[in-house]
């Protein structure tokens, strides 16, 4: 299994970018490389609980990513599990807060 930790200093307050990660409308303000829209984002943002977010591309490309949290311990520390759905590999996104 790969790590990354991604390490980013952002102008708001630690609730509202914990959200901005965690619900279905935040992640639905920002998720994507470009413009297309998220068509779906699910949360059950606990330990143990699965997010799952599919969006299109402005190249009408979809792409689908799944994965577990980990840690859960708002608005201090998230953790989880992360990869692409159709792709066999797992990445961990660690201590994005």
């Amino acid at each position: 299994m790969t790590s990354l930790t991604l390490v980013r200093q952002i102008a708001a307050r630690p609730s509202i970018v914990f959200d901005a990660l965690t619900t279905p409308d935040g992640i639905k303000c920002w998720w994507g490389p470009d413009g297309g829209p998220v068509l779906i984002a699910e949360t059950e943002p606990r330990v143990g609980g699965r997010g799952r977010v599919r969006f299109r591309m402005l190249d009408d490309t979809v792409h689908e990513s799944c994965g577990e949290y980990l840690e859960f311990d708002p608005p201090r520390r998230l953790a989880m599990s992360w990869r692409w759905l159709g792709d066999s590999t797992w990445s961990t996104l660690d201590d994005l807060l």
